[in-house]
């Protein structure tokens, strides 16, 4: 039997670095599917046109400016991508939702009508997109959204979703958890601990509910009320850079705190191999979430750091050790606390890196995930 044949989509641009991180999810997803067995193609945008299988480009008509940046991106790509990936071409189409519009359920209807056996997969990240809505763009994605997405009963056949609903958008969910390819990430080099200045890191495209600005004011209240003299270093760069840089400066932490930038490759895995916990997403009350399934973790655990993490994840129950719980809320987080509950978890486990990692690669990856995901899509 022919290998069933996979369009995977990611309407998110290659050449815009607050991509970055989606676009290593898709990466990974990428993988997987072709591990187990999947003849795929992959879409992605870009500045001048429309990327498949990161190589080759169908580009736009007309580009510059914002105006057409915008265009472009929300209704000439579906346009492209229906020319360049004939629906017959493929068994299933899995989509990571951008918000519903009427572009987007055109191409859906295409793609439908001209193969009604093609099953259509959305992987919805977050639900409801009204808690992400900051600027204008975001808030008119979000009204369309709302106007449109009564309409996606209809052509779509299952939704993928990290949160704990049954149907959205009257459509059947597959509840899942995001996953990792562990092999993509090197394990880190555990660092010699000096517990009076324990070493912390975010690394993440900084937005607010990632919840940074709770760890710098608890790193202010530690210095006030204890001996201890942490550190901190966030790598990345986002909406929420420049508010935490100033409030860096407003609480006079500068000494103790460090805004690296966006890194990659061997500069990303030296500060990971220079710091002793990670801080996950502290945020996502911000925009509506109570529970997370943050990629972020997976990440942390496939490198074998520990992590500061707030909320359940169903892949990190409470036997799980090198996750480091804090409250969910808006309180500074307690530097002093944590740092005594790393001390306390090296004293049980010596180098956590090489478990953490195991750990990931049995539980985490995108293989089995995509792997049970599939099999109901295909059933």
């Amino acid at each position: 039997m022919a290998a069933a044949r996979v369009l995977l989509i990611y309407p998110v641009r290659d050449d815009f670095e607050p991509s970055r991180g989606i676009l290593n999810k898709m990466r990974y997803q990428a993988a997987a599917l072709r591990d187990l067995g999947f003849a795929l193609t992959t879409v992605v945008g870009r500045e001048e046109g429309i990327v498949l299988d990161e190589e080759r480009v169908e580009e736009y008509r007309w580009t510059g400016g914002r105006t057409k940046r915008v265009i472009n991106h929300y209704a000439t790509f579906w346009r492209l991508v229906a020319r360049a990936c004939p629906p017959n071409d493929y068994d299933v189409l899995y989509l990571r939702h951008p918000g519903a519009n009427p572009a987007l359920l055109a191409f859906l209807s295409w793609m439908k009508m001209r193969n009604p056996k093609l099953r259509i997969v959305l992987e919805v990240a977050s639900y409801p997109l009204r808690g992400e809505a900051e600027t204008i763009e975001q808030r008119l994605i979000v009204a369309t959204d709302a106007t449109f997405s009564p309409l996606i009963r209809q052509l779509v056949d299952h939704v993928v979703t990290f949160a704990d609903q049954t149907e959205i958008y009257g459509v059947p969910c597959i509840r899942s958890t995001n996953g990792v390819d562990v092999s993509a990430l090197p394990m880190r080099r555990t660092p010699p601990l000096d517990p009076r200045a324990p070493r912390f890191l975010g690394v993440a495209s900084l937005a607010k509910w990632h919840g940074y600005d709770r760890v710098l004011r608890g790193l202010r209240r530690t210095l006030d009320e204890t001996d201890l003299k942490p550190q901190v270093s966030f790598a990345g760069q986002g909406p929420a850079s420049a508010e935490l840089e100033e409030l860096s400066r407003a609480l006079d932490l500068s000494e103790h705190v460090s805004f690296h930038g966006m890194l990659t490759g061997h500069a990303l895995d030296a500060l990971f191999d220079r710091s002793d916990i990670a801080v996950a997403s502290l945020g996502m009350h911000r925009i509506g979430l109570e529970s997370a399934s943050s990629l972020k973790t997976r990440e942390y655990c496939a490198r074998g750091i520990p992590f500061v993490c707030a909320g359940p994840d169903r892949s990190f129950d409470e036997s799980f050790p090198f996750a480091l719980p804090v409250p969910t809320g808006e309180s500074a987080i307690d530097l002093a606390s944590i740092a005594a509950d790393y001390a306390t978890m090296l004293e049980h486990h010596g180098d956590p890196a090489a478990e953490m990692r195991a750990y990931a690669a049995e539980n985490l990856s995108w293989k089995t995930r995509l792997s049970a995901i599939m099999q109901v899509v295909l059933q």
